[in-house]
Formats: structure tokens, C-alpha cells, sequence
């Protein structure tokens, strides 16, 4: 059996190693070394570095992978909450909110039923009076589609910014 003289990557101690040996334990600081060879030179490593160059670059792809998540996640959410506001008279956008439904659905019925009883007490054409009703229908119809869409916004603006707070979580246990 042939024998290599190595030198311990650890601590320096010089190693007899059989030719074909992978793995050897130093002697002298009990290191675990892996066996290095080349064409030209063989070597010993010590596996703890190797573990942890392994381990560090596995943290690395995972918060590489959790940051492109994250950045998704981001995006998508631009897209539905872009996608749930509602347009302003004037073309801004805003956030539907239930409060907005229930004032819209008050107030503007309540100027519908206004006008369908002046009109009918001052003797309007029914023309007239057939527009409070219009008022009405569309001031209910339009509250209505206001209060489903503010509760799905908050619905969705909820599950995203649980699902944000996991991924952060995650990173942070990750060391970040």
C-alpha cells in the first residue's frame, strides 16, 4: 500500500495517507479533511469549510428565492389593488370603502326620493318624476357595487399583506 505525505489544512501536521483515500482525520487536531486531487497535486481540505461554504450558499439561495417571492407577491398585489380601485369623476383612482358605499347608498337616494315627491307635489310631468326614480335605482345599484368591491379589495389587501408578513418571517429566520 503506497502512502502520501500530506500536510493537515488545519493545522499544518504532516499526514500519511494511503493512495484512493477520500476522507482522513488529522492526528494531531483531529480535523476531518476530504483528500484533493488533481492532475498535478493532491491536497487536503478541511469538510467544515466545505460545510459551511455549503451551507452558506443554501442560505443564499433561499433568500435569493424568497426575495423573487417577495418581489412577485409585490407586483401582483400592484396589479389587483390597481385593479379593485375605483375611478374618480375627474379620472384619479381610490380605494372603495364600505363607508363610501353606505353614505353613496343614503345620501343619494334620499335626493332621488327628494325629487320624486317635489316633482310629484308640483304637478311635474312623470317625465320628471321618473328621474328621482332613475336617481334611486342607480344610487342603490351603484352602492351596492362600491361595498363589494371595497370588502374584496379588504379581502385581498388582507390575504397579501398576511402572505408578505410570512415571507418576511422567513427571511428573518434566515438572518436577514
Amino acid at each position: 500500500m503506497d502512502l502520501q505525505r500530506l500536510t493537515c489544512d488545519a493545522c499544518g501536521a504532516n499526514l500519511d495517507v494511503p493512495d484512493g483515500v477520500q476522507f482522513v482525520n488529522c492526528r494531531h487536531c483531529g480535523a476531518s479533511l476530504q483528500v484533493q486531487r488533481t492532475e498535478s497535486v493532491v491536497y487536503t481540505k478541511v469538510l467544515e469549510a466545505i460545510q459551511e461554504n455549503t451551507d452558506r450558499v443554501r442560505q443564499n439561495t433561499e433568500l435569493l428565492r424568497l426575495q423573487g417571492q417577495l418581489a412577485q407577491l409585490d407586483r401582483d398585489w400592484d396589479r389587483v389593488s390597481k385593479s379593485l380601485m375605483m375611478q374618480g369623476k375627474h379620472g384619479g383612482s381610490y380605494v372603495p370603502t364600505r363607508t363610501s358605499a353606505v353614505v353613496m347608498g343614503t345620501v343619494m337616494p334620499g335626493f332621488g326620493l327628494f325629487w320624486l315627491v317635489a316633482t310629484t307635489n308640483a304637478g311635474a310631468p312623470a317625465f320628471f318624476s321618473g328621474f328621482g326614480v332613475l336617481v334611486i335605482g342607480l344610487a342603490v345599484c351603484m352602492s351596492i357595487w362600491t361595498f363589494v368591491k371595497a370588502c374584496e379589495y379588504n379581502d385581498c389587501q388582507a390575504r397579501y399583506e398576511q402572505e408578505r408578513s410570512a415571507l418576511m418571517n422567513q427571511m428573518r429566520r434566515l438572518g436577514i
